[in-house]
């Protein structure tokens, strides 16, 4: 009898620690994630001694990573989100698991690469010309206008605006392997027009040291494209469910909105990317966007 009793109370303990050791698993499961990002101001950007995260997309993975149940503050510290190059970010989430990269564009290619939780933002890509354009560029008022000899386009290569003047069969574009090559091209007048997302590119401006009138948007919409977090494939299927059940929340109780709008501001403060007198209009322009995000 003995024996048996011992048998009992040491399947017991075994169970007990067993389950113990489960439970730990799912409260940590978040903590192993390892975020990723690049330097993309007002989306993700780091203070001047990079020791602080700032951005839209940081703000919000911050709030639902707490709703999710793990405290940001403890992930930030010992995992943190790291920013460092596209190139090495992607080959690190291809090749591990616990890791999460945004923000990233969602196509066919990537799609059964990783997870998806999406979007957290949605970006309005348009042509940019220079403010001291000929007169015939600041006349043109659709793509359709562009498709001759005489108008040059700067595109970065691979980028969607690549990928759209190749669909249309345009040939009068040049590539670049930066967005950064493409608008100092424009100024010297080796291109007329540039791509770039309505939301990035002043932020843009003002770190290449440009003046933010500098340039005009034409108004010719290009794409509008979700981006997402994504996290690496081997991810667990409801870790993948339960942020984007918190982000759809956020979304519909205007968490959202709130959070892009705080730290939209700050980021303008802190680039002094528009005139004073303009912040307000600029605000608004792009939290129109938010409400395709509900």
């Amino acid at each position: 009898m003995k024996f048996f009793k011992s048998y009992k109370l040491y399947i017991l303990i075994i169970l007990f620690i067993s389950l113990s050791h489960a439970k730990n698993i799912k409260v940590n499961e978040h903590q192993k994630i390892n975020f990723l990002t690049e330097p993309l101001p007002p989306i993700s950007y780091s203070s001047p001694n990079r020791k602080e995260i700032f951005g839209i997309g940081v703000d919000i993975i911050g709030y639902i990573a707490k709703k999710v149940g793990h405290s940001y503050k403890a992930h930030a510290k010992k995992q943190g989100i790291n920013i460092m190059s596209w190139q090495t970010s992607y080959k690190l989430i291809q090749e591990n698991d616990n890791y999460a990269l945004f923000p990233m564009l969602k196509t066919k290619s990537r799609e059964k690469l990783f997870k998806w939780v999406g979007p957290i933002i949605t970006l309005d890509a348009y042509f940019y010309r220079h403010k001291n354009a000929p007169n015939f560029i600041k006349e043109i008022t659709s793509i359709e206008q562009m498709n001759t000899s005489k108008v040059k386009i700067g595109v970065v290569k691979g980028y969607p605006t690549h990928l759209k003047m190749l669909e249309l069969g345009y040939n009068n574009f040049y590539t670049f392997s930066r967005t950064n090559d493409s608008m100092s091209s424009m100024r010297i007048d080796r291109v007329h027009f540039v791509n770039n997302a309505e939301l990035l590119f002043p932020f843009r401006v003002a770190k290449m040291g440009f003046k933010h009138n500098d340039f005009v948007n034409s108004k010719i919409l290009t794409f509008s494209q979700g981006q997402y977090i994504a996290f690496s494939k081997n991810t667990p299927n409801h870790i993948i469910n339960k942020w984007q059940k918190e982000l759809d929340n956020m979304k519909k109780n205007g968490t959202y909105e709130k959070i892009y709008r705080k730290a939209l501001i700050q980021a303008i403060e802190i680039y002094n990317v528009v005139p004073k007198d303009e912040v307000k209009y600029y605000i608004n322009r792009l939290l129109k966007g938010i409400q395709n995000e509900k």
